[in-house]
């Protein structure tokens, strides 16, 4: 019996550190230009490559926490970039601001070298601020991209119309939304944090104060919001030819608790893709990486569209 255990120990110790194959796998590694990346893959089939993008004050573990398992278990293979700027990346000691543009050309040269070794293009799946990285990207560099998906997404015009419509429907939750993101309270007061991203969630205290680490460590970088306005994908997009959308696979995702994101806002950028009508899930906050319910029907969704004709 002491033999059986001591192999079993052995055997437990060899999978983990790669000396025997697991169903899947996980792997951390830093890209060519700098960028750290979490991939799972199973290293017998060759699943679907989802790219995962984040909003601000996260970085690559939002997805990891919940989503980058289960795509997996369901047969996809999910990568989760940390974006220049956030601590993963060690962008609070390189840069106090990011250009919107350093966030596309980072992120499409992974997709430029990735695409080289396997010749299949990918589906990106955005969150919040990630969404203006995404839509660029697919004006940018459509041949590499078969498919977009917007979660929570701020919409191609900006905040700017989103604030305002926040601040005529209550100065309470604009000034929240302003001392939030502004003076960053929401990467540091875990009140906050709750009120913004996980608005009537059941996320647990413990969890959250994890989350709001990472928050905090996310917050010393941050967008350019100048260059961000003058860069917008409604004025990027005037004069592109619109034709290749209708081979490319689009959804936008909306939530019914956001406060950050409102309804026309989600409306917004699904008429700018062309997009079907956008999905709502009912129950959600704006946080549907980290949030214990709304993290599964979201990515429901995701995967339901993936696999559609």
């Amino acid at each position: 019996m002491r033999d059986f255990f001591f192999l079993s120990a052995v055997l437990l110790f060899a999978v983990r550190c790669g000396g025997l194959s697991a169903p899947l796998k996980r792997e951390c590694f830093v890209t060519a230009n700098g960028l750290p990346c979490i991939r799972y893959f199973d290293g017998g089939t060759n699943g679907q490559r989802v790219l995962l993008i984040h909003g601000t004050f996260h970085d690559g573990r939002c997805w990891d926490e919940y989503w980058m398992p289960e795509l997996a278990a369901r047969g996809f293979e999910p990568w989760a970039v940390s974006l220049r700027g956030t601590q993963q990346a060690g962008g609070s000691e390189q840069q106090k601001k990011v250009r919107l543009g350093e966030h596309v050309d980072d992120v499409a040269a992974i997709l430029a070298s990735s695409q080289r070794q396997r010749g299949e293009p990918w589906v990106i799946v955005a969150h919040s601020f990630g969404g203006p990285v995404a839509m660029e990207l697919l004006r940018l560099f459509p041949e590499h991209i078969q498919g977009v998906a917007l979660l929570c997404s701020v919409p191609p015009t900006g905040n700017v119309a989103m604030t305002w419509r926040t601040v005529r429907r209550s100065l309470r939750e604009a000034w929240l939304i302003t001392r939030g993101f502004a003076l960053k309270t929401a990467a540091t007061n875990v009140a906050d944090a709750r009120a913004l991203f996980f608005h009537k969630s059941q996320v647990t205290d413990a969890n959250l104060s994890k989350f709001v680490s990472w928050f905090a460590e996310n917050s010393k970088s941050s967008l350019d919001l100048r260059d961000f306005q003058k860069n917008l994908p409604a004025l990027t997009w005037q004069n592109q030819d619109r034709a290749f959308l209708a081979s490319k696979k689009r959804l936008v995702v909306g939530a019914a608790n956001d406060l950050i994101v409102d309804d026309v806002a989600v409306k917004e950028t699904a008429a700018f893709l062309e997009a079907e009508d956008a999905v709502v899930l009912p129950d959600a906050p704006h946080d549907l990486m980290l949030d214990p319910d709304a993290w599964r029907p979201a990515l429901d969704v995701i995967t339901t569209w993936i696999t559609s004709q």
